[in-house]
């Protein structure tokens, strides 16, 4: 009773800790932040050094866990200032120290932000200061673009799937106390003790792992390799961000959890179960924080998936792994271990105890059959959430993504099959090879579960970063450099560069012309302007279509004669 009247009082709070999450949940709708746009912008060809560099993202980004390096061709770091806290969270903005000290040449910039669902995006484009011929490209290659420690991406994903088990764990020990409960002798001694056993054990796994999850992410985010993980001052860049409050959030409920599972005697009672409902649906929006569902179209609607498919999957895996480990206790064990007990104990309560093992026994044979309806509801919603995500079959073709979408989809065709035979070997009480079954089932589940943890890892847009469309041609002594960028359909910058070794003066002028003949695109004339000697630029100039586009340049040399080149651009989607 004492613990009955404890869960009462919480409920109240687990209530707020739930609006806490969905606000936090709300907030992340447009998480997983792509780099739009720059100034400089990737490929630029500038007059004169920039004073600062900006960054444009498609979401919100976490600006206390943002890192910009700005390099030179040999590799070496131009000085920069912290960056600037912006009202507009989906920009970054970093001042040179001292722009007046960069001289001509080619930059790098490396940029590392985190988006608000903790995703960490890794990026680098280059710009050049002065109007020489250069090949960004090539200094790119050598200076390098950075990255990610994959081995502390690696961690994080088995973290998330070592939580995710923790909480499939925790959710089958509730229902199946609760399904238990509600037969009519009851749970034995044995089948208690069983449910609390696995329940701490779900506690101890989702509070360690929600835990080194953190200071994993936190280690990411701050650009740290594995020994980062220790870094306490990364933790606390983290703590604020919006994933480090769900991952907060959710050890607070870890341990509200505790109580669920000291009271698991008291399954049978509206204050128990009302307690464990709550305590799960809070759990899933913070899972549901950490992912995709909040990106895309139709924010809401992924919530409110990944909210059904998270349950239907810890239901599923979950309900498995408690009988399975306690196969003893649920799978046929329950009478003979109660026959036992009746043989050495007093009539009435033994053949109490013999029913109520029998009744479980009967309970869990129930919560096995609930799985295919669990596992069509996981099937449905995750389809309906990664397609929601990619919006296309050409999306899928070709991506990171799309191969593990797709390898999830092939398991779960597999998982289907062996539920139905299962659920037919249960019904017909053939019992050897019904658990055969489950264990395969469970396997199956695992390994479900495995690929739905790096899925979440993913981006579903893999948009590389900003990379400019830079081409060289040469005529004799004349040769002429075309960057474009950022080199995607729509809007973009053209620039154009002349370099004859024998040229005393400047160029007179330069035409530009693109065409697609075999999109039925005939010639259309780039009005450039002068930007400098032999520096040729237009500006915001749109491409209908993404493909190649044949250019066509001609340049009025200073002796009166006109050169006439020809090369092609590829314009990305």
């Amino acid at each position: 009773m004492r613990v009955a009247r404890a869960a009462r009082r919480f409920v109240p709070v687990l209530v707020a800790v739930l609006g806490l999450s969905m606000a936090v949940g709300a907030a992340a709708a447009s998480a997983h932040a792509s780099l739009d746009d720059a100034s400089p912008r990737a490929g630029a060809v500038l007059e004169g050094p920039p004073v600062e560099v900006v960054l444009d993202f498609d979401s919100e980004v976490v600006q206390q866990l943002t890192g910009l390096r700005l390099l030179d061709a040999t590799g070496a770091d131009v000085l920069l200032n912290a960056p600037l806290d912006t009202p507009d969270r989906t920009q970054v903005v970093v001042p040179l120290r001292n722009p007046e000290d960069v001289p001509a040449g080619v930059y790098v910039v490396r940029y590392r932000v985190t988006s608000v669902d903790s995703h960490v995006m890794h990026g680098a484009f280059t710009f050049q200061v002065g109007a020489a011929v250069r090949d960004q490209r090539a200094v790119l290659e050598s200076v390098g673009a950075g990255g990610a420690s994959p081995a502390l991406e690696w961690v994080i994903g088995a973290l998330r799937l070592v939580a995710l088990a923790g909480f499939s764990l925790f959710v089958g020990t509730g229902v199946l106390a609760a399904v238990a409960a509600g037969a009519s002798g009851g749970m034995s001694v044995r089948q208690r003790l069983h449910l609390t056993h696995t329940g701490w054990a779900a506690v101890a796994i989702a509070a360690v792992s929600t835990v080194l999850l953190l200071a994993a992410q936190a280690a990411h985010s701050a650009g740290f390799g594995l020994g980062g993980i220790a870094d306490v001052s990364a933790w606390s860049d983290a703590a604020p961000a919006r994933f480090g409050i769900a991952l907060l959030v959710r050890l607070v409920l870890v341990a509200f959890c505790g109580l669920v599972v000291g009271g698991v005697g008291l399954a049978g009672g509206a204050a128990w179960r009302a307690t464990f409902a709550v305590l799960v649906v809070c759990l899933a929006v913070t899972f549901g924080l950490s992912g995709h569902p909040g990106t895309g179209r139709l924010p809401a609607l992924g919530l409110l998936l990944d909210g059904f498919h998270l349950l239907a999957a810890a239901l599923w895996v979950g309900g498995l792994g408690v009988v399975l480990l306690g196969r003893r206790t649920w799978l046929g064990g329950g009478e003979a271990d109660a026959g036992a007990e009746a043989d050495g104990g007093a009539g009435t309560d033994a053949g109490a105890e013999t029913d109520a093992g029998a009744e479980t026994d009967a309970a869990a044979m129930r919560l096995v059959t609930l799985l295919p309806y669990a596992v069509a509801v996981l099937v449905l919603t995750g389809a309906a959430q990664s397609w929601r995500l990619v919006r296309s079959v050409s999306a899928l073709d070709g991506t990171t993504f799309g191969g593990v979408f797709v390898g999830k989809m092939a398991i779960s065709v597999l998982v289907v099959v062996v539920v139905i035979a299962a659920s037919a070997a249960i019904r017909r009480s053939t019992l050897l090879p019904a658990r055969r079954l489950l264990v395969a089932h469970a396997v199956l589940g695992v390994v479900a579960m495995g690929v739905s943890a790096g899925l979440v890892g993913l981006n579903p847009d893999e948009r590389g970063p900003l990379q400019p469309a830079a081409v060289s041609v040469q005529q004799g002594t004349l040769s002429v450099s075309l960057v474009v960028t950022p080199a995607v359909e729509g809007a973009n910058d053209f620039h154009l560069v002349v370099d004859e070794s024998d040229a005393v003066t400047p160029t007179a002028e330069a035409r530009l012309s693109i065409s697609r003949p075999e999109a039925g695109i005939s010639e259309v004339s780039i009005p450039l302007a002068p930007d400098g000697p032999n520096h040729y630029s237009a500006y915001g100039v749109s491409i209908p279509q993404a493909g190649t586009w044949q250019v066509t340049i001609e340049v009025d040399r200073a002796d009166g004669t006109t050169a006439t080149l020809s090369t092609s651009v590829r314009i990305a989607g």
